[in-house]
């Protein structure tokens, strides 16, 4: 129309200066432009916390990591003989490990090796050797089928005056013997739906040193030595994830390398028994494995009792807090002996560890064991009784201080009875 006023022409609306989180603003009843749409900040990444911050990072070599480490103690033990007259020495202790874990997508190897030396100065007979390692793989078949190996290792020595050693007038043994054993084990284990079924066989041997008696003659402790050939089969059901009931059975021969020992017993036998438990983790509170079962072992010396008995095992862990851990292990074996008219002894033995971080870096534990050993067939019996206390202050991932403390109480009926009191303060580098 003529008398119409022209609309003012649109000036051209400015694009948003680049770098900046969003649009100008824009003029009433117009909807922006689509290339000016508002571009969000981007947030800023956070650095994820690590569990332990003085864990050991370790050495990749290939597809495996080693964490190496060494510990140098100094200390005193009030009893380092472990004999009922005490005989006080200061002592240089050394510990070399090596940890091993894979870092595989499929399959699995890990492994801990230790070995170590304890020197007294004052008691030259009672320096001691010490030593174990274990090794594990795990070969993934396919995702419900496993085969698993294992080696293992252990280096110990054996104390005068134990009941295994005689002691008393000319025959009595004043070193401490090596007792030494290796082994393997292989099995397999398939899962159908919830259900695991598993077998495994293991071999192990057991060898001891021959120990000198105080006149200078022998004692062949060597006699002793044997292998044993065990089968075990195991059966376990997820009833929810985390909680995984098992039943366990096991058939075994030991046998030795000379059919009658030194005291004329035939101690060739022949073992079975069963267990039943459950594996648990409790919304990561409470893990671990406790089982109750029952053992039989049958010697060919019809003179020797059949070794016989309830056995307890578990190791739990619950983490109370953050900051306190509360560990407990329980374990029932039946050892070889050499003690007459005795067919071998069972050990039950109990641990309790209560840890407590009282800064990130700084631990304190306290521990208490209770060990029961009883003989079938002789009048024997030993109770074991220690506390302990340690702590570890850790400078960097590779360098830590350690010290610690522990009483020993061994009491028998008879006889070779002690008291010790252990203190140790070390360094420990890892890496």
């Amino acid at each position: 129309k003529r008398n119409a006023r022209p609309l003012p022409p649109t000036a051209p609306y400015p694009a948003a200066p680049r770098g900046k989180g969003r649009a100008l603003p824009q003029p009433e009843g117009l909807d922006p432009a689509p290339t000016v749409a508002q571009i969000p900040d981007l947030p800023h990444a956070r650095r994820r916390t690590e569990d332990d911050p003085y864990a050991p990072l370790g050495v990749n070599v290939g597809s495996l990591r080693l964490t190496p480490y060494s510990e140098t103690w100094a200390g005193y033990d009030s009893n380092a003989p472990r004999a009922a007259t005490p005989k006080g020495s200061a002592f240089l202790r050394e510990e070399l490990g090596l940890g091993v874990q894979s870092n595989w997508n499929n399959h699995d190897l890990r492994g801990a090796l230790r070995g170590a030396y304890t020197d007294y100065f004052q008691d030259r007979k009672s320096s001691r050797p010490e030593g174990s390692g274990k090794i594990n793989a795990r070969i993934d078949v396919t995702r419900d089928t496993t085969i698993e190996a294992e080696g293992r290792f252990n280096l110990d020595t054996q104390r005068p005056g134990s009941i295994e050693l005689p002691s008393g007038g000319a025959k009595t043994v004043t070193d401490r013997p090596w007792t030494t054993s290796y082994g393997a084990s292989l099995g397999a284990a398939q899962k159908y739906g919830r259900v695991t079924l598993g077998l495994r066989g293991s071999i192990d041997r057991v060898s001891y040193e021959d120990a000198k008696y105080s006149d200078g003659s022998t004692l062949a402790l060597s006699r002793g030595d044997y292998t044993s050939f065990e089968l075990r089969g195991r059966a376990a059901y997820e009833v929810h994830p985390g909680v995984t009931p098992f039943a366990e059975v096991f058939v075994d021969t030991r046998r030795h390398d000379s059919r009658i020992d030194a005291s004329g017993y035939a101690r060739n036998s022949k073992g079975a028994g069963g267990r039943i438990g459950s594996t648990f983790e409790l919304t990561r509170t409470l893990t671990g494995e406790a089982s109750v079962g029952y053992l039989d072992r049958r010697y060919d010396d019809s003179r020797l009792a059949d070794l016989r008995g309830p056995t307890f095992d578990a190791s739990l862990v619950w983490s109370a807090s953050p900051l306190t851990t509360v560990t407990a292990r329980a374990r029932t074996t039946a050892n070889e002996t050499t003690v007459a008219g005795a067919s071998g002894s069972i050990v039950r033995r109990g641990e309790l560890e209560i840890g407590h971080a009282l800064f990130r870096n700084f631990t304190v534990t306290g521990i208490a064991v209770y060990q029961d050993t009883s003989y079938r067939g002789a009048a024997a019996r030993e109770k074991l009784y220690s506390v302990g206390l340690k702590g570890e202050y850790k400078f960097t991932r590779e360098l830590s201080l350690k010290a610690s403390y522990t009483h020993d109480d061994l009491r028998s009926n008879v006889g070779g009875g002690y008291k010790a009191d252990v203190f140790m303060l070390g360094l420990r580098l890892q890496r």
